[in-house]
């Protein structure tokens, strides 16, 4: 096998994320005739790393950036919305750091551990899917910008609500509080109209009782008018 020219590959493809099609285009188009032994050379001495059967990074000593592994998040597995723990994390809604990059997706659950990670995919119902979800946007510290879809703070919440086994007589306050521990700026500022409409969507009685708990609490409380 011919010697592989590593910083003109890296140079033709353009990102230190990319599918494994981009890969075996880019060695094929440089006159490689195994493309698919080129890669498990680069692989073994680590100028790339395997995140899924489709998809690679560039090794740690080979990028030029941080991965944007939210983006990738996001490709992984098409379509899917990065949401539950790491958005609520991400919205700086709950305390705990989300070391799993938690996605909704219309299609069957799964889970990829990587070196990038480890990112889960929820099945949640296709008419749910494409509500609340959000273009985000993050500069990284080449000045690039990672670019990544998010669910929005009520959706992130109602997908968590709908996935959890919770009692029919689930007291709202000790579990939003103390259980999830969830932040006092959503209690205040949480668009209510935003979760009937999610619980709606899913046909979900526990994301309307949800809804019904804000309404109440923020007709009651002084902060929440």
């Amino acid at each position: 096998m011919a010697r592989i020219m590593i910083p003109e590959l890296i140079a033709e493809l353009g990102r230190e994320e990319f599918p494994r099609s981009l890969l075996v285009e880019v060695l094929s188009r440089r006159g490689y005739l195994r493309p698919q032994d080129c890669i498990a050379s680069l692989a073994a001495k680590k100028v790339v790393q395997r995140i899924s059967r489709e998809w690679f990074v560039l090794g740690p000593l080979w990028r030029s950036r941080s991965l944007h592994v939210r983006w990738l998040a996001n490709q992984l597995l098409l379509p899917s919305t990065l949401s539950l723990e790491y958005a609520l994390q991400f919205h700086g809604l709950i305390p705990e750091s989300a070391e799993t990059f938690t996605s909704v997706t219309p299609r069957r659950s799964r889970e990829y551990r990587s070196p990038a990670g480890t990112f889960t995919y929820a099945r949640i119902p296709e008419g749910a899917f494409g509500l609340g979800r959000t273009l985000a946007t993050l500069p990284d510290s080449m000045g690039s910008t990672e670019r990544f879809f998010v669910a929005s703070p009520e959706k992130a919440l109602a997908d968590k609500i709908w996935m959890e086994d919770l009692p029919s007589s689930v007291d709202w306050e000790t579990y939003l509080a103390e259980d999830l521990r969830l932040e006092e700026s959503f209690w205040i500022d949480v668009n209510v109209e935003e979760l009937f409409r999610f619980g709606k969507a899913y046909g979900s009685r526990k994301v309307t009782a949800l809804a019904s708990f804000f309404t109440r609490w923020k007709g009651v409380n002084p902060y929440g008018s």
